[in-house]
């Protein structure tokens, strides 16, 4: 867990000012280890949502960088200011009314302030977007800049804010062309508010009449979260340009076309056993043709199509399969690839395939599986190796469609199942059955896993910390809790939605034989562009931060003991216990008991704690971590670090003693034992 969310004190006090008058009592068996704590559990999920790629993880800072914004949804037609779908049947019947309550096809307001947006003009000149003689045939659209006299500049405004930093390296790159006039240098650059250029550099001989790259670099001569890019031809003339782009030259890994540091060291310290890509309602698309496409994420970003994202913006793919692959094995975690199974999503268009471009689906999914795992004698492990990986990437799972149920779905998640584990039979498997948890019907085979999806009130969380308890261990499938989120009544995720998640977590990690992983969703948020209420990660141009979520995840994820102890919790009738939560576990390796508790009411608790079984060492290095604040307390943009945790030194007094938990507060106890 790093540092600066980590306060060493000398003693930490757990009581506030007033002590309850009865207190709580927990007997931990040291000695009777019960079930082992899946080391899988906790993971995260990435789905392009609130800019969480373009504009967040992935740091290129400049938005719409190949003029393709208004390119229409993939698979409709632009009709009287609307992307339309075709009028297809949907999966789960003709034309189902739940799904299309108006009896017809999905369709997407298509309306932008210009044809090129994020992009303006300082000074005198033209624009004009042209598509003639494209770059490459993938990215059809151009901007064609025409000056009768030297002075103006182009400008982009980034993702709200191109943010520029002292003493930080900036690479700059774009493709151009000479349309009109001899053609000279080009100035390149980023202006803050105040009009002061805070980075500049001059590309010389801007001449050819065919499309070539160019790169600069320049370092920040100041701080700005708020900067624009300019590019400033320095001659008369019509210039063509394409793929204009921006990265700081420091990423997450010092990756090219790599990820920003800040967010990505992030998900470093949640610790993940495992990260779930593409998603999300992005896997199906708003159309099947609208469906995320792995393949054309691949190689120079210059030809990657992009495609458009169904929660409202375009998505260049910056971030692609390759990349995705990449961050899992540099954040040290298994691979899990959502694959569509030939299904548009079900709260959308709802279309779908059969027959030979069924089996063409089919055929994709498992050649994403061959580009990860297969040799560089294969097909796509050679294009790997090609790509500077000759080795094979820590793909774990697959999951065959996403929030997707009924007949057609089972049908077809068969059909994918029985050809992964032929081809693949190192791979988990997982069957989406949507926001239930009834499990996969009769008939359904092959399945390791089945995802479920929670986003609820804080007291269902609190309340269903015992969901699992008594679930049957003999369905041939264990359970991914692959979507859950507290995300009604809590703000924009405040500490009560993270205890209530807490006492939901410590639910699914005491019964881990069943629940092998869980992940939180959805992961991130830019502030300036919100498309679900709540979220674990969020930032600006400048400053990210953690909600308390985020924090709670640290903790459970980082203090993730081998097994369970047996344990006997007693809680004072006039307490509710509902909203209280406890867990003790084994590390092995440390020898020592590590105690999870919640405590979701803002007062102080006491709980009396016995251990046997085992002999607590006085001297011992113990430790205790809180995180704790007011209920309804938020991090955001402007204080990222209302709530952190805080960690002491602490030594239990012997076998038997008494903690005070603060008001709202998730604590962890370690306690050494011999």
């Amino acid at each position: 867990m790093k540092s600066e969310f980590i306060v060493t004190m000398a003693v930490l006090a757990l009581a506030g000012a007033a002590r309850a008058a009865e207190a709580g009592s927990i007997t931990i068996q040291a000695d009777k280890p019960g079930v082992a704590t899946s080391p899988a559990l906790y993971g995260i999920f990435f789905e392009e949502i609130s800019h969480a790629g373009d504009g967040g993880l992935y740091a290129e800072l400049l938005q719409n960088r190949s003029f393709e914004e208004t390119v229409p949804v993939e698979g409709t037609t632009l009709v009287d200011g609307r992307c339309v779908a075709p009028d297809l049947p949907h999966y789960l019947g003709v034309k189902n009314s739940k799904r299309r309550p108006n009896g017809q096809p999905w369709s997407q307001p298509w309306k932008f302030e210009s044809p090129w947006p994020a992009w303006s003009l300082d000074g005198a000149a033209e624009l004009s977007l042209e598509t003639q003689t494209p770059l490459f045939a993938s990215n059809l659209h151009y901007l064609r800049l025409k000056l009768a006299q030297p002075g103006a500049k182009l400008l982009n405004e980034g993702y709200w804010g191109v943010a520029v930093k002292q003493g930080e390296t900036y690479d700059c790159s774009f493709y151009a062309r000479i349309a009109g006039g001899a053609g000279g240098g080009v100035k390149v650059g980023v202006i803050g508010g105040d009009g002061r250029e805070l980075g500049v550099a001059v590309v010389a001989g801007v001449a050819s009449k065919d499309w070539t790259k160019y790169t600069a670099s320049f370092p920040g001569l100041g701080n700005d979260a708020k900067a624009k890019f300019f590019l400033q031809p320095l001659a008369a003339g019509a210039l063509d340009l394409d793929m204009v782009s921006l990265f700081p030259r420091h990423t997450f890994k010092d990756r090219p076309n790599g990820l920003r540091a800040d967010i990505a060291q992030k998900l470093a310290d949640l610790k993940p056993a495992f990260m779930r890509f593409p998603g999300g309602c992005v896997v199906e698309g708003a159309t099947f043709a609208n469906r995320y496409r792995w393949k054309e994420t691949l190689g120079d970003v210059a030809v990657r199509p992009g495609h458009w994202s169904l929660w409202g913006y375009r998505n260049t793919d910056g971030l692609g399969y390759h990349e995705f692959l990449q961050l899992c094995e540099d954040l040290g975690c298994a691979g899990m690839y959502v694959c569509s199974v030939g299904l548009a999503c079900e709260f959308r268009n709802g279309d779908f395939i059969s027959g030979a471009q069924l089996e063409a689906e089919l055929q994709d999914a498992l050649d994403a599986a061959e580009y990860a795992l297969g040799g560089p004698d294969t097909k796509w492990g050679a294009l790997r190796a090609k790509a500077g990986h000759p080795a094979p990437f820590p793909l774990q799972f697959v999951e065959l469609g996403n929030e997707n149920h009924g007949p057609l779905y089972n049908q077809y998640y068969n059909q994918f199942a029985a050809a992964f584990r032929k081809a693949w039979p190192q791979l988990k498997l997982i069957f989406n059955g949507g926001t239930g948890d009834t499990g996969p019907e009769k008939g359904v085979q092959n399945v390791d896993l089945f995802d479920e999806h929670y986003y609820k009130d804080a007291d269902f969380f609190f309340a269903n910390q015992h969901r699992y308890d008594a679930v049957s261990r003999q369905r041939g499938y264990d359970v991914y809790v692959g979507e859950f989120a507290c995300n009604k009544g809590v703000g924009r995720g405040n500490l009560r939605a993270a205890l209530a998640e807490a006492a939901f977590m410590l639910g699914m990690e005491r019964n881990s034989d069943l629940v092998k992983l869980c992940s939180y969703a959805p992961l991130f948020f830019n502030v300036s562009k919100l498309n679900w209420p709540v979220n674990m990660i969020g930032y600006d141009s400048a400053v990210s931060f953690g909600r308390s979520t985020y924090y709670a995840q640290c903790l459970l994820a980082g203090n993730r003991p081998d097994v369970n102890l047996a344990h006997t919790i007693v809680w004072p009738a006039a307490m509710p216990a509902q909203y209280f939560a406890a867990l003790p576990g084994l590390d092995r390796q440390a020898q020592e008991i590590v105690l999870r508790l919640v405590n979701g009411v803002e007062q102080p608790v006491q709980v009396k704690v016995r251990i046997v079984g085992a002999r607590v060492q006085p001297q011992g290095r113990g430790r205790i971590i809180t995180l704790s604040g007011k209920l309804t307390d938020e991090n955001d943009e402007k204080n990222p670090e209302c709530i952190v945790p805080l960690c002491s030194a602490w030594q239990a007094p012997g076998q038997e003693f008494t903690l005070d938990l603060k008001p709202a507060s998730l604590t962890i106890v370690r306690i050494p034992i011999k």
